[in-house]
């Protein structure tokens, strides 16, 4: 409901709209969701719960923005695809293939929203944390880079697609819009700031500081999550709409902290209290205008 009141009602005319576009990015917000779960899954970033794809979807519901930009829902997909084969690396089988897949994923992302290239940093980082054949990967990292910037550039001459230029545009921070919102936004900025800023310490101490049989895993997963909140902050006034890319990282962290809690159902309660209070918001809001 979130993606159609976002991407359809917003035109007012769904005729108007670009048919062939908004399929497409609707497919992809699809294959977006179900590579969550798959991701997971495969994996084991949670125990077997649905608590990951429960706040992917609430963390879009509150930050409706994250779904205006037709770009970012593709790109994220693609760095979901990406996630798919770098969680996997932990497995040492099909390495070469694997690498090749991943950085091709991100150098694809990259066409559409150009600061997802920051995401070979941790790529690059998972070649150091698992000690493998390192020159060897690198240079495969590269030539995957190298085979789709070929056929970018074939696309371009004969389509003359833009060439994307990275040119980050920091975000200039201030409370005013924060002191002039109402209290129920205040509220919920608050409660969910605070959640976020604990699970996110949570996780970095008890599954990265500490001993875990999955540690390399949460530690790429941790600079999934920092470098796509740098690429939030480096993307200026549409710092809104790149949130999405922080949906999966900040979903199967805030799932640990859950899933560790003594009363694991609590943090869900006030997610959920904290939801209905926004959407209240929002009806009252949409009924009045």
């Amino acid at each position: 409901m979130t993606y159609f009141h976002n991407r359809i009602y917003s035109f007012g005319n769904f005729r108007e709209t670009e048919i062939f576009l908004e399929s497409t990015v609707f497919l992809s917000y699809l294959i977006s969701i179900f590579l969550v779960v798959f991701i997971i899954t495969k994996n084991r970033l949670t125990l077997k719960n649905s608590f990951s794809a429960f706040y992917f979807c609430l963390f879009i519901f509150l930050i409706p923005e994250t779904l205006q930009d037709s770009s970012v829902i593709i790109a994220n997909t693609f760095v979901m695809l990406s996630y798919r084969r770098i969680f996997s690396i932990r497995t040492k089988l099909s390495l070469e293939k694997k690498y090749f897949d991943s950085a091709f994923w991100i150098a694809l992302a990259s066409i559409f929203l150009d600061l997802a290239v920051l995401h070979f940093i941790p790529l690059i980082l998972t070649v150091f944390l698992f000690k493998t054949d390192q020159l060897r990967y690198f240079t495969i990292i590269f030539l995957s880079i190298i085979s789709i910037l070929i056929l970018f550039f074939l696309l371009n001459i004969i389509f003359q697609f833009p060439i994307p230029r990275v040119e980050p545009n920091f975000v200039q921070f201030t409370f005013d819009s924060f002191h002039n919102a109402n209290l129920t936004t205040k509220l919920v900025t608050v409660v969910m700031s605070s959640i976020i800023f604990w699970a996110v310490v949570n996780t970095f101490f008890k599954l990265i500081i500490k001993s875990n049989p999955n540690k390399k895993t949460f530690i790429v997963l941790f600079f999934f999550f920092v470098t796509s909140a740098l690429i939030s902050l480096a993307s200026g006034d549409d710092w809104r709409n790149t949130l999405l890319l922080l949906s999966f990282p900040l979903s199967v962290i805030l799932a640990n902290f859950a899933q560790n809690l003594t009363i694991y159902w609590v943090l869900d309660f006030l997610l959920l209290i904290v939801a209905l209070i926004y959407a209240a918001t929002q009806i009252t809001y949409i009924e009045w205008l």
